[in-house]
């Protein structure tokens, strides 16, 4: 058991450590994400309200049982005596049934439901809009990081070879065929390439920084360059970018759902001028039973006490004080900002999607600049 204990612990330790390829660190990335998590929480709060809000279509039953003792002075009329205070104590109790059923509300209540469901699905827009967000972020930062890794080692092949460059040129000083001249300007070269490897050293340390701040990525992060930069990165990420139309990107149907949302709002508020119609029904008894004194018995007073009612109640709205007017008006303005939103995100979306790519096609282009170096410092060693 020790063994397999330490076997099992050596090898999660050593799949921790190994090299992560792009679309792990995007599965990483979006497993740990606590905002993820509480949108989660916040679908399965909207499934809750849409059913409450599909409940009120049922009936509402309703049984109350009310036991009471009370004791107190009461006045006694009798032959004798007119306007006597005696001490009366009493049992007394009741039971009620009650039954409510709404039967007509012009659509405001379905109007309701379908409020609710929208509210669910622009939630539910909002998790999908920070799942594509958290794969952009992944991958700009997994794209740094690993063009920063090929920069720091191109740097490093320059720096060899630049001390290579540098030991012949000394030998050959030595032997007279090199100038002092040569030699100082073969260490300044040496001393620049030193300061540009740390410099790329650097720079890929705060992109592994930023990939690990983006994934929530708590120990040592390894990654794999093993990628095609224009296939691994530029392709994967255009469906997700260009080649989904702008109206189909969660940030713009939000704004959608939004004006949706508020056209129903008016719909329901409408719904305020027309009367609505309900049933109710009620049954119940009663008994009273006095202490000290002779009684007839709880069940025939149940029995002869109990009553029933049937209620139709219709609800006319004569005058509001313009609340209804008020409400309709704010609602308008509220689907007037989710235009100008959806207008705004569009345009959002085309220019980060803009920078982006230009900042991938720049980063590419620094990346080739970086192999062309390294060839022609191959080349000047060879001609040395």
């Amino acid at each position: 058991m020790l063994f397999m204990a330490i076997f099992c612990s050596i090898a999660i330790y050593a799949n921790s450590q190994s090299p992560l390829t792009l679309q792990q660190c995007i599965d990483y990335a979006l497993a740990h994400s606590i905002e993820l998590r509480d949108y989660d929480a916040q679908v399965r709060e909207a499934e809750a309200d849409v059913r409450l809000e599909r409940n009120k279509f049922l009936p509402t039953i309703g049984a109350q049982v009310t036991n009471g003792l009370s004791t107190g002075f009461q006045q006694v009329l009798t032959k004798e005596m007119a306007g006597k205070y005696e001490r009366v104590s009493s049992y007394s109790n009741s039971a009620v049934l009650s039954l409510s059923v709404p039967i007509w509300s012009a659509d405001a209540q379905r109007a309701s439901v379908q409020l609710m469901r929208q509210n669910e699905q622009i939630v539910s827009t909002q998790k999908a809009e920070k799942v594509l967000e958290i794969k952009t972020n992944v991958v700009q930062r997994f794209y740094s990081a690993v063009l920063a890794k090929n920069r720091v080692q191109v740097a490093e092949q320059q720096l060899i070879q630049q001390d290579s460059v540098l030991r012949v040129t000394k030998r050959m000083y030595t032997f007279g065929l090199r100038a002092q001249k040569d030699v100082l300007d073969a260490e300044l070269n040496y001393e620049q390439d030193r300061y540009s490897l740390l410099q790329e050293q650097s720079g890929y340390e705060i992109a592994m920084l930023e990939l690990q701040k983006v994934m929530m990525f708590d120990d040592e992060l390894q990654i794999s360059d093993e990628v095609d930069l224009r296939t691994d990165f530029v392709v994967p990420f255009l469906p997700d970018a260009y080649k989904v139309p702008c109206q189909s990107h969660p940030y713009v149907q939000q704004f959608q759902m939004q004006i949706e949302t508020s056209q129903i709002q008016q719909k329901i508020i409408r719904r305020q001028y027309y009367p609505s119609l309900s049933f109710g029904y009620e049954s119940g008894t009663s008994g009273i039973q006095f202490l000290s004194q002779k009684n007839t018995s709880l069940s025939e007073q149940w029995k002869n006490n109990s009553y029933f009612g049937a209620l139709l109640t219709l609800k006319v709205p004569i005058y509001s004080r313009g609340d209804v007017r008020a409400q309709l008006e704010k609602v308008k303005i509220s689907e007037e900002h989710a235009m100008l939103m959806s207008q705004q995100a569009k345009r959002a979306i085309y220019d980060d999607l803009s920078v982006m790519l230009t900042d991938i096609r720049h980063s590419e282009n620094l990346q080739w600049q970086a192999i062309e170096a390294e060839v022609a410092a191959n080349r000047q060693y060879a001609k040395a």
